[in-house]
């Protein structure tokens, strides 16, 4: 494991020093590949595939930087694949990195949430309800709270109360038998999203904490009897409804 870590070293100064950064990012990069390897655990005696998608949160100013230099996601996306193959391991697909603004963390610093990009659509598929908030946001454009799910899709969270679970009369839908009919519910208190479990019977967790009530910030992993929601929020640029009435979404 030491030499494995020593060549896993060298690979990525010897990529760095190709690439043409500017201002702080260099050290940004370290951090992000930093956080991303304590996560990904790369143990060359494992054969289980790698988690294949990243979502890296930062800084919303490193997050614009990174998003006008589609070449510096390329490169991270080489490092993960030459970091996998230098350590005998394997994505089930490509990996995914998906930069999201979190108003919270220093500049310096950066948190790595990862999943799978895949799950078993017998068993997990996800229904949106009449209203079908289901979509890819651009973080630029969006000012309010959010879900990624499990198949790499973007959940708004839209209303006041967002509710969850597996009956179909739920804002959330999940169709999996692990989840109780009226599983979780997510509601807008004071500017802040609140999770609140509904006595399910598998029960909610946030960072592998069960809880029954929990303030939620950005990057959070939120599972509900083993399926995986992660948590995100752009800073609004005016303060959001709360309780009694829907967010606002911009036009």
């Amino acid at each position: 494991m030491d030499r494995l870590e020593s060549r896993l070293q060298a690979l990525i100064e010897n990529s760095m020093s190709r690439l043409p950064w500017r201002n702080s990012q260099p050290r940004l990069a370290a951090n992000v590949i930093s956080a991303l390897r304590t996560q990904l655990a790369l143990d060359n005696r494992s054969a289980e595939p790698l988690p294949d998608s990243f979502n890296l949160f930062m800084h919303p100013e490193n997050c614009k930087a990174w998003e006008s230099h589609p070449d510096w996601v390329e490169w991270l996306n080489r490092v993960l694949l030459d970091m996998a193959a230098e350590s005998n391991r394997s994505f089930a697909r490509d990996p995914e990195i998906r930069l999201m603004p979190d108003s919270d963390l220093d500049p310096k610093n950066v948190r790595a949430v990862l999943i799978y990009q895949e799950v078993d659509v017998n068993s997990t598929a996800v229904m949106a309800a009449d209203s079908d908030p289901l979509t890819t946001i651009n973080p630029e454009t969006w000012s309010g709270p959010f879900l990624i799910l499990e198949n790499s899709q973007t959940f708004l969270l839209n209303q006041a109360a967002t509710n969850i679970g597996r009956r179909e009369d739920n804002d959330l839908v999940l169709p999996d038998p692990r989840i109780s009919r009226n599983h979780a519910q997510i509601r807008i208190i004071h500017g802040e999203c609140v999770l609140f479990d509904l006595n399910s019977t598998g029960g909610t967790y946030v960072n592998s904490r069960r809880v029954t009530t929990h303030s939620l910030r950005p990057g959070d992993v939120i599972s509900l009897a083993g399926v995986n929601l992660i948590f995100g929020e752009e800073t609004p640029s005016r303060p959001r409804t709360t309780g009694t009435s829907p967010a606002q979404i911009p036009s």
